[in-house]
């Protein structure tokens, strides 16, 4: 429970990471997760890592419900930035697809 989700967070922030992965899969649901991943929180701004320039185009158009998401997180971020990171890549599914 609570110490676990403490845990997951310290470790996170320690590793340089705004948010860890299981609080980012349950904000963004799994299948934006399986492809973008979090990176540091400098000035606001939160670093997202996807996979494909097509990724981080159709996760720019929802810039306003992931920060709403990330926020509740308790993270202070202000804006998102969007870098690829080839390694994420899978095999193609869908982009849209956001969590109820």
């Amino acid at each position: 429970g609570s110490l676990l989700e403490g845990a997951r967070d310290v470790t996170a922030r320690a590793g340089g990471v705004a948010v860890d992965r299981e609080n980012w899969r349950l904000a963004v649901g799994a299948r934006i997760a399986s492809r973008a991943e979090p990176g540091r929180l400098r000035a606001g701004v939160l670093t997202v890592y996807v996979a494909s320039a097509a990724w981080a185009q159709e996760l720019s158009f929802l810039t306003a419900d992931i920060l709403k998401r990330v926020v509740t997180l308790g993270v202070p971020a202000k804006s998102l930035r969007f870098l690829v990171r080839p390694e994420l890549s899978k095999d193609d599914v869908p982009i849209m697809s956001w969590p109820s």
